[in-house]
């Protein structure tokens, strides 16, 4: 099972929540949140007036529902344990707390896993060589990828 692609997708279902949370002090998080109210505008305003009234939130609001009960289907149906492991009220739906939960009690499996499969990646990214990945030896790393691949 591939158990670190299976959390990266609930983690995606969780975005639109943690992204509405984010701190205003981060630019990088506040640059996001820019585009995504940007091509919201640009889907949703019906009347074309810049903002979105009431009607227009509605009508994207249920959107990005329809989105995340359709990528909740198909995460059920392509990872039936893992969500069903994940979802721990029983409702068939996946909460915030309920990824990170997921997230936090399958860490140390993801790591150990991603050690034995990529050892050379996992120990250049590992730059401490404490035989863990910090949260800023993660961004680094994807940070570097970002780099390379924006070349």
């Amino acid at each position: 099972m591939r158990l670190p692609l299976i959390v990266a997708a609930f983690a995606l279902i969780s975005f639109p929540i943690a992204a509405s949370g984010a701190a205003a002090s981060d630019a990088a998080g506040a640059h996001q949140r820019g585009q995504h109210r940007q091509k919201a505008l640009e889907k949703f305003d019906a009347n074309h007036d810049g903002k979105l009234d009431e009607s227009e939130r509605a009508a994207a609001k249920a959107a990005c529902q329809e989105r995340r009960v359709a990528h909740e289907a198909k995460l059920k149906e392509k990872h039936p344990e893992a969500f069903a492991q994940a979802d721990t009220s029983g409702d068939g739906h996946l909460q915030k707390e309920e990824v990170k939960a997921f997230r936090h009690a399958n860490h140390a499996k993801r790591e150990e896993a991603f050690k034995a499969k990529r050892p050379e990646l996992f120990a250049k990214i590992d730059s401490d060589g404490d035989g863990h990945i910090s949260k800023t030896e993660a961004k680094s790393a994807r940070e570097a990828r970002k780099a390379r691949k924006n070349k």
